[in-house]
């Protein structure tokens, strides 16, 4: 090890002698700066700096030295060396972003899983209310806006004669049964009345809106043209008032579990249709 001499009072040996003290092996502290890519610059500055330790070369007891100016101006050297590499540092750590963790493919795994969960219950959330059924039930009634139309009776049977009491021309046709379906139309308006036409197979083509019925299994069923007792071709409803009409139409297969009949508003003034479900277990036989 380098060892520090100079020239001092020794007390104990009452006269100036030559005094050392241990010093700083910089080649051993430059190896290490250059390994270490200059980080090692602070110690070896610190261990530098040395205040005291001297000792008499004669007798071996520790002398004391006023401090040199350079001694004082290396501390202070180090010391704001220190405080601006603290202050860097902190600087330093609050601007790094966080450090990224390791994924592992167990990691992986298990991030895939939650993020599939979650897309999960997001869709789920997001998922429309189910639509709104598009008809009515043959046992409710059905308001568009001044006109309701409900359903009063659905039966299989005879077709019944017409009105002027004669008898159909057609045996076969009189005999075979038939869907016979008894609507009633109302007028809510309490100032205007509202014509009706009906919705019989000859009148559709005044109207250009068709009747239709059809069953679970799609098949449709034609409306017959007739005019039995019972049915009403033109008609004006009055303000508060309603009327009942008798629709004619070819039977069901027997297999069939619901018919839809659509009847359009344009027999009665307005816009749009009406779909009711009539369940093939409420028609009489």
């Amino acid at each position: 090890m380098a060892l520090q001499e100079a020239s001092g009072w020794c007390r104990h040996c009452q006269q100036q002698r030559l005094i050392r003290r241990p010093g700083t092996n910089h080649v051993l502290h430059l190896l290490l700066a250059v390994i270490t890519f200059g980080i090692w610059i602070p110690i070896w500055v610190l261990c530098s700096i040395r205040l005291g330790g001297w000792r008499c070369s004669s007798c071996g007891q520790r002398v004391s030295r006023n401090i040199e100016l350079g001694e004082v101006v290396m501390v202070g050297i180090v010391v704001a060396i220190g405080l601006f590499a603290a202050f860097r540092l902190r600087v330093y750590c609050a601007d790094k972003p966080a450090p990224t963790p390791v994924r592992t493919v167990a990691n992986q795994k298990r991030q895939d899983v939650t993020m599939t969960q979650k897309a999960t219950v997001t869709r789920v959330r997001q998922q429309p209310p189910p639509p709104a059924p598009t008809w009515v039930s043959a046992t409710q009634p059905a308001r568009r806006g001044a006109v309701s139309l409900r359903i009063l009776s659905v039966r299989i049977g005879p077709v019944p004669p017409p009105r002027s009491g004669q008898r159909w021309r057609d045996d076969v046709f009189a005999a075979r049964p038939h869907l016979l379906v008894t609507i009633e139309i109302k007028n809510h308006d309490s100032t205007k009345k509202v014509e009706y036409w009906t919705f019989g197979e000859w009148h559709r083509w005044i109207t250009r809106a068709f009747v239709g019925l059809r069953d679970n299994f799609g098949n449709d069923y034609d409306d017959v043209n007739c005019e039995p007792d019972g049915r009403v071709a033109r008609a004006s409803i009055y303000p508060d008032h309603l009327i009942t009409d008798l629709l004619v139409f070819e039977p069901p297969i027997d297999s069939a579990e619901y018919l839809d009949l659509t009847l359009p508003l344009a027999h009665v003034g307005e816009t749009g249709s009406v779909t009711f479900r009539i369940r093939t277990t409420w028609i009489e036989r």
